[in-house]
């Protein structure tokens, strides 16, 4: 089976500041975290239960749940059955950019099942589905605004905000904030279904290679001192 779910990453910030169009967040050059809240719409969730069959319905070709963990396969099959999640979840995802409006990541795996986060960017259409008043858990974060390098040369020399969540190695007052978010998402569970939750760190480090990355521009302010008359 798999499970496709509704997020969001709400930023506590204006599009001057974080533009997911231009992949580029601009902040001052003392500014060092980043606040954002993890909406997670319990009662907003698709099942599908015969893949092969979903896929089939739309095009004449085979496929099973094991294929999906192929993040290339995933989104094809997405593609494929974008009609359904726009009508299951009222929003009109074929007329969305991905990566910039939205985007798509495995959150947890088991045996049977793949849930698969639909996680909204655009402040624009998370304001239309919070004012809907829909049952869900909020997670509210601080993010440390620096370089992420990786591995794996996915997603790297940019800033990546979960790896700002999740990163612990900062020094003297930032560790302390730092590792009380740690903290947090370590102690605080994540609902995949009303069967099974998870500690919302694990989504996270599930999750943190299928963000999308951005430009960090730092800015430094002229003061002016006015002289008294």
């Amino acid at each position: 089976m798999i499970v496709f779910k509704l997020l969001s990453f709400q930023f506590m910030c204006d599009n001057d500041t974080l533009n997911w169009n231009t992949k580029k967040l601009t902040v001052n050059s003392n500014i060092d975290f980043l606040y954002l809240s993890i909406n997670n719409y319990t009662d907003y969730t698709y099942n599908i239960d015969n893949i092969e069959h979903s896929y089939k319905s739309k095009k004449n070709k085979s496929i099973k749940l094991e294929h999906l963990f192929n993040y290339k396969s995933l989104l094809e099959y997405f593609n494929t059955t974008i009609q359904d999640y726009s009508k299951a979840f009222t929003i009109h995802f074929e007329e969305l950019e991905l990566n910039t409006d939205y985007t798509l990541a495995p959150l947890y795996i088991t045996e049977t099942t793949l849930y698969i986060g639909i996680i909204l960017l655009n402040p624009e259409i998370i304001k239309i589905i919070n004012s809907h008043s829909l049952n869900h858990n909020s997670y509210s974060l601080l993010s440390k605004i620096n370089h992420y390098e990786c591995k794996n040369k996915v997603n790297c020399n940019n800033y990546n905000f979960i790896n700002g969540i999740l990163n612990k190695h900062n020094s003297n007052t930032s560790n302390t904030i730092s590792n009380t978010t740690s903290n947090i998402t370590k102690n605080k569970e994540f609902v995949l279904d009303k069967h099974k939750k998870i500690p919302l760190n694990n989504i996270l480090k599930n999750s943190i290679n299928y963000i999308p990355t951005l430009e960090i521009i730092r800015i430094k302010k002229n003061f002016q001192i006015l002289l008294n008359p």
